[in-house]
């Protein structure tokens, strides 16, 4: 029988495990926590919530029953196997190794679009070509595309750019002609690899680094204010970052008649390490 699901569209086991069984039970009836204990040869019917919690890991000995019980083809299982160390995988280092032997276990289409999406995030020009699309009027010349960037994009840097974006589906034609950005979006984390959007984050952290000397004053903003805080203190700050982060990707939503392009760059981080009081 069929997966309900695409094991390869996850890295994340406890995230499929979840998804597989919320799938099965919109199609099955019968299908619950007891039957899959039952099919796999495990007494307790609460495990596999316990597993997709985190409370409780697969391990060796649990891997081969879950995967008969979903009825894992040899090339699932081995990914399966994978995606457990991957989740279980304790620095972005050995996470990326995993990663890498996951990906030619993957189908051609999936893996295509995997290592397009690994591009994409391999430099931060690609998502700032995909919000360019807005400012400039892009058809068959990109080079007033290209130059918008300091240091400018050649035209076939830039078009190269925008070509990755329509094999990802963040960018198509419009009726005129004009490259448009579509409502498609892309994961990040575990659907490219941790290191890649470390990577990634850090290239645009660099940006920023470099704007304090190339960028005019009244035309950036940087702040910085170093704080002790609790621990019921430092959360109230990461909502009210991820509440305000919300609100700014609102704004920019919902704006009209764009002229630039900007990044905006969240850092909030311990300098020290914490203190049991």
């Amino acid at each position: 029988m069929a997966l309900p699901i695409d094991i390869f569209d996850y890295c994340d086991y406890r995230l499929f495990l979840r998804d597989y069984y919320d799938a099965r039970k919109a199609k099955e009836r019968n299908f619950s926590y007891r039957w899959f204990a039952q099919r796999a040869g495990f007494n307790s019917s609460g495990l596999y919530t316990s597993i997709v919690q985190g409370k409780v890991n697969l391990t060796d000995n649990t891997i081969p029953k879950f995967a008969a019980a979903m009825k894992l083809e040899p090339n699932e299982e081995a990914y399966f196997r994978l995606m457990v160390d991957y989740t279980h995988a304790s620095t972005a280092q050995a996470r990326q190794e995993i990663f890498d032997q996951m990906v030619p276990l993957m189908p051609e289409k999936i893996r295509r679009a995997k290592l397009d999406q690994r591009e994409y995030y391999s430099d931060w020009r690609y998502t700032a070509v995909h919000q360019a699309l807005a400012v400039c009027d892009v058809r068959d010349d990109f080079a007033e595309l290209g130059s918008l960037f300091d240091p400018p994009m050649t035209p076939d840097e830039a078009k190269r750019a925008v070509e990755l974006l329509a094999s990802l589906g963040l960018a198509k034609r419009g009726p005129t002609g004009r490259w448009e950005t579509t409502t498609a979006t892309l994961l990040g984390g575990a659907e490219v690899g941790v290191a890649a959007i470390r990577a990634y984050q850090a290239s645009l952290i660099e940006q920023g680094k470099l704007a304090l000397e190339r960028i005019p004053k009244e035309r950036r903003h940087v702040s910085t204010t170093t704080v002790s805080v609790s621990p019921e203190g430092k959360e109230r700050i990461l909502r009210k970052l991820a509440e305000t982060q919300r609100e700014i990707f609102e704004i920019a939503k919902s704006d009209v008649g764009e002229t630039e392009v900007c990044q905006l760059n969240f850092q909030f981080f311990p300098l020290t390490r914490s203190k049991t009081k």
